[in-house]
């Protein structure tokens, strides 16, 4: 049986399975996050501002959960067409995301690929698509400009400190048309 608290946690059998997380806002005050035609969102007032949450999935098993203190290393790099932002996992972080990837890689036939919300102090910074199975190494692509680059970069590394970003997926939640 599905319950949801007052934090937007849904437990299911008392364990926790998922999340309505608010998404962040960049420096003029939008939302950084656009839904999808598949993301199941809802819209609440919070402060006086009405702020669009979107539903995460979460694994139950929190030895399963993918936070920043798995990352080794987050960095700029040269993509193909343009800067992307390059991280590398320790070996338990690159087995949990190569499980994590695996799980949700594009599927032959499906019309959509699913997406992965990164999160930081509770709301999701990003939301990229997951294109491939990732191991310990990847990156993350995107119509980036510098500063959005650069601010990925700062809210990933924060992971490795104390306030923790956490990957969670948003499997046939939060997903994008190919």
């Amino acid at each position: 049986q599905e319950q949801e608290t007052d934090a937007g946690e849904i437990t299911r059998d008392g364990q926790l399975s998922g999340k309505w997380l608010p998404t962040a806002r960049d420096a003029t005050g939008s939302e950084k996050i656009t839904p999808g035609d598949r993301s199941q969102t809802r819209t609440r007032t919070i402060n006086g501002d009405e702020v669009t949450e979107y539903l995460l999935v979460v694994d139950p098993d929190p030895q399963k959960r993918i936070t920043g203190d798995l990352l080794e290393n987050v960095y700029k790099q040269a993509g193909e067409f343009r800067t992307s932002v390059g991280f590398q996992f320790n070996v338990q972080g690159g087995r949990l995301f190569h499980a994590l990837t695996s799980r949700h890689q594009p599927r032959q036939g499906a019309n959509y690929r699913n997406r992965l919300a990164i999160v930081l102090n509770e709301e999701i910074h990003s939301a990229p698509t997951i294109n491939a199975v990732i191991g310990a190494t990847g990156q993350i692509d995107g119509n980036f400009t510098e500063e959005e680059i650069d601010e990925l970069v700062a809210v990933l590394s924060a992971g490795q400190l104390p306030c923790r970003v956490t990957f969670q997926t948003s499997v046939k939640i939060v997903n994008q048309p190919e």
